[in-house]
């Protein structure tokens, strides 16, 4: 189980890192991270005190600063705005953009047109669970039941009968009242975090943080390098986190401190 940590004690773990290596890779999801999760995701909007602090953030010199979410591109820059100097990992790692200009995984386009007949097929099965929600993010599908948990057992196989209709094409993830429809490549968060760290040139000063099941292979990814992982949100279940602050809000007490510690 992970450790768990106030903001004043991690933002000083991670200022020594900075000091002793030059530079700090900050990795943070966003839903139940930098935001807290809501009922309907579109809703999940970055106030603005929280967009001033990123953007101050990774201005700074030693610092450099991602985003990796599951949402698509654009959800995230409608939620979260431009985020200067911030490179946005989205779609669970398959779509990277930012100072060095856009990437998508190339094994991810060619599935495109499967994934949308997916969508089709899914739309018909939400359409009968009223509270469920499809977004459709182009490169993923996401199927929601938060407002609806009564509908989890449905959803799951709806899903599950897409996923079996092309063998070997895409894989299901459930996260906190969620199901995840992905391309089957051998990619996710954390190898998104491991392309990231490579091109920054850091590894026990890369940190990621995120609140969900979905968030363990960048947990993983980060400590096999010798970071640092902190869980959003107190949980008993095991995970490769070595750390865990409790709420969104010290959070971002958290990056407030950093702002400052890493100027």
């Amino acid at each position: 189980m992970p450790r768990s940590v106030l903001a004043a004690e991690l933002a000083g773990l991670i200022t020594a890192r900075a000091e002793r290596c030059g530079l700090v890779g900050l990795f943070f999801d966003y839903d139940g991270t930098l935001v807290d999760i809501v009922p309907r995701p579109e809703d999940a909007r970055a106030p603005e005190s929280l967009r001033q602090a990123l953007g101050n953030l990774a201005r700074l010199p030693r610092v450099r600063l991602a985003i990796v979410t599951g949402r698509s591109l654009a959800s995230l820059r409608e939620l979260a705005g431009p985020l200067p100097g911030c490179v946005v990992a989205a779609n669970g790692g398959f779509h990277l953009q930012g100072a060095d200009g856009d990437w998508i995984h190339p094994g991810v386009e060619p599935l495109v047109p499967l994934l949308q007949a997916h969508a089709s097929a899914l739309a018909r099965v939400v359409d009968q669970h009223p509270g469920t929600q499809l977004e459709d993010k182009e490169l993923s599908l996401s199927v929601h039941f938060r407002r609806a948990p009564e509908a989890r057992d449905a959803l799951d196989e709806a899903v599950r009968e897409c996923v079996q209709a092309t063998p070997g094409l895409f894989r299901v993830l459930e996260g906190k009242a969620i199901f995840e429809i992905q391309p089957a490549i051998d990619w996710d968060k954390g190898k998104a975090l491991d392309l990231l760290c490579d091109r920054w040139h850091v590894s026990e000063s890369a940190v990621f943080f995120g609140d969900d099941r979905i968030d363990e292979p960048a947990f993983v990814a980060v400590r096999a390098r010798g970071g640092l992982g902190c869980h959003v949100g107190v949980t008993d279940s095991e995970s490769a986190a070595e750390l865990q602050i409790a709420t969104v809000a010290e959070m971002r007490a958290l990056i407030a401190r950093l702002g400052t510690r890493l100027a």
